[in-house]
């Protein structure tokens, strides 16, 4: 195929965190030239862009003419703040700076809803009973990283469609008196109402960890989720308590969420903590947690969930986006 032919379906997919943007080429099949950058590293979305294309592309090269973006934060309008990275901008001003002639951009579990569709056995990490299949109706995507996503999908005629959310800033609900006492404590340290990304996520088990060091008067011996993990994950008995309760109250979570959702189709963990201990994870307190509901039980009992392994699944959903816009008509882009 001619470079010519191919401009007319070559973009720029990305996915972007709080912490990582990845950044991968597509020209109709699968990503190529894949790279992670830091955010940190740059001041703004645009600046990280064009790092990566300069990298990526040489000066002949022809430059992607749409792109498809899924970043860490609500995407209600023209202007996007990414909540836990600072950046913003605007839509159309940035399309127009970049010289694309479409600019997909949306919330990044909207975007791992989408890949759900494309995930095989091999990218995902059964918890809880093996019978439990899934069955046709919504699935349910929420996991911990530098924030808290969650994003539901939902079958409609022959199509399915991505129903994201801000579902990771509901109110904290303790379920336990020890529970209760870290509310009471994470409320004097955020000043009023907690929400549940306070506490699952990568910051919230820091600040769960110092918790519980305060509340059972450990002496605190590590300071960032990566130690917190590391040290649970080798048996250190303090470290390892604080883990499973947070395991716990991201399962208690999923199963509320999967009652809203009537998520029989599945409940997926994305994020990038979880698929680090996967072991760990199947023996913690998460399922547990995840289907005692009262006299819901039978209900969230009977629903599957697992853990997706996929290395990059929201560049599958940014691709699934791409592949849901209109072809081009005319030569050079979409629209």
């Amino acid at each position: 195929m001619s470079k010519k032919k191919n401009q007319h379906f070559f973009g720029l997919i990305g996915d972007i965190g709080g912490t990582n943007a990845r950044f991968a080429l597509w020209r109709g099949n699968g990503p190529e030239k894949i790279q992670i950058l830091s955010c940190r590293n740059y001041t703004t979305l645009e600046e990280a862009i064009l790092a990566y294309l300069g990298q990526q592309l040489g000066v002949h090269d022809i430059k992607p003419s749409m792109a498809s973006l899924a970043v860490a934060g609500p995407v209600t309008d023209d202007h996007v703040n990414l909540t836990n990275l600072g950046w913003n901008f605007s839509i159309e001003e940035m399309r127009r700076d970049l010289g694309f002639d479409h600019f997909e951009v949306f919330n990044d579990f909207r975007a791992l809803a989408l890949s759900l569709p494309h995930l095989g056995a091999k990218d995902l990490f059964k918890v809880g009973p093996e019978e439990n299949e899934a069955e046709q109706g919504p699935k349910l995507v929420l996991g911990p990283g530098t924030g808290l996503g969650v994003a539901g999908l939902v079958p409609c005629d022959s199509r399915w469609i991505a129903v994201p959310g801000e579902g990771g800033h509901v109110s904290f609900s303790p379920e336990t008196e020890q529970e209760d006492r870290i509310l009471t404590w994470f409320r004097r340290k955020v000043g009023g109402r907690v929400s549940v990304e306070r506490l699952i996520c990568g910051p919230g088990l820091e600040m769960l960890y110092r918790a519980m060091c305060d509340l059972e008067g450990w002496q605190p011996q590590f300071n960032t989720a990566r130690e917190i993990t590391e040290a649970a994950l080798a048996n250190a008995p303090n470290e390892r308590v604080c883990l499973d309760m947070f395991c716990g109250m991201l399962g208690s979570l999923a199963g509320d969420l999967a009652l809203v959702y009537n998520a029989f189709g599945g409940v997926y963990i994305g994020g990038g903590i979880i698929p680090r201990m996967l072991d760990f994870f199947a023996e913690s307190s998460f399922r547990l947690r995840f289907e005692d509901k009262g006299r819901m039980t039978p209900l969230t009992s009977s629903m599957p969930t697992w853990v997706i392994t996929h290395p990059m699944p929201a560049l599958t959903g940014a691709i699934a986006a791409i592949q849901d816009l209109p072809r081009p008509t005319t030569p050079g882009g979409l629209l």
